[in-house]
């Protein structure tokens, strides 16, 4: 799949594939999650040095890709799963690597 896939979504509930295997530093576009109560983010393969952020913004409009927001979650090797209630309106995933080997996926599950 590619980076931002709806996986899928109910009236309660939204699945999303922020990064598929990504391979040294890269981001998501920004992903409106209106309505979303709490979501978790789920980190599958990381170098060591490497950081994942989860950032949120709340403008009108979606931000553009090169944007990034307030960083709302920190995840790495160490803390590879995150839980966030601030609601808002967009979020963009983002690695950042200095030398990067490992494959890194990040979904989030939310419920509304």
């Amino acid at each position: 799949m590619a980076n931002n896939t709806l996986i899928n979504s109910d009236h309660n509930f939204l699945r999303i594939l922020f990064l598929d295997a990504q391979i040294g530093s890269g981001s998501s576009d920004w992903f409106e999650t209106t309505l979303m109560e709490k979501a978790t983010f789920h980190l599958v393969g990381i170098e060591p040095t490497a950081t994942i952020q989860i950032m949120g913004r709340n403008d009108l409009s979606q931000p553009a890709s090169t944007t990034d927001g307030p960083i709302l979650i920190t995840l790495n090797s160490t803390v590879q799963l995150g839980v966030d209630s601030s609601r808002p309106r967009w979020i963009k995933v983002k690695k950042n690597s200095a030398a990067g080997a490992i494959a890194s996926t990040v979904i989030m599950e939310a419920t509304r």
